[in-house]
Order: C-alpha cells, then structure tokens, then sequence
C-alpha cells in the first residue's frame, strides 16, 4: 500500500464516522448495516450500500426523498430564503 492508497483509506474511515455520527449512529459498534430491506419503500438495499454506509436503513432514492423533507423542515423553521429551495427542486427535483 502506498501512501496515496493510505490517505484515501483514512479520509474514508474519517468520512464514514463522520456521516454515522451526524445520523447518531456509532460507527465502531455498526460494521455493516443490518437492514436488508428499505424503511420506506420496501425494496432491497444494494449490499455495497450496506457495507460503505453503516448502518444505513433506506436505499438511495428514499434516503434522498428523506434528506430533502428533512432540510425543507429545517428551512421552514429558521425562514431561510426561497432561493435555497430552488436551488434544491432544480438539483433534487421535486418531492
């Protein structure tokens, strides 16, 4: 393993734990995610998702649907500007 290899392989130890801790997850008690199946819709979720996000319960789509409710929440709580929400329907597409 060279030192570029390890580097990516710290910045992705680093980001995993980060993107379990914003979600309250535990990354070091949570290898893989136990979920199988969606929350939301039902369907499978992809075993590469399962491994790189620990302990990920929705597949990508309902997770998106998910983040983007969740910042339309949070946006009508602190009355942040309407640009932000087209700037999000033009990436995200509407819920």
């Amino acid at each position: 393993m060279d030192q570029a290899d390890f580097a990516d392989k710290i910045i992705s130890e680093h980001l995993e734990r980060a993107i379990a801790a914003a979600r309250g997850i535990r990354s070091d008690t949570i290898a893989k995610s136990s979920a199988v199946n969606c929350i939301d819709c039902g369907d499978d979720i992809p075993v590469e998702r399962r491994n790189a996000i620990a302990g990920c319960t929705r597949c990508i789509s309902c997770e998106e649907d998910y983040e983007y409710r969740k910042r339309k929440e949070i946006r009508g709580s602190t009355g942040q500007d309407a640009v932000d929400d087209l700037i999000d329907d033009i990436l995200l597409g509407p819920v």
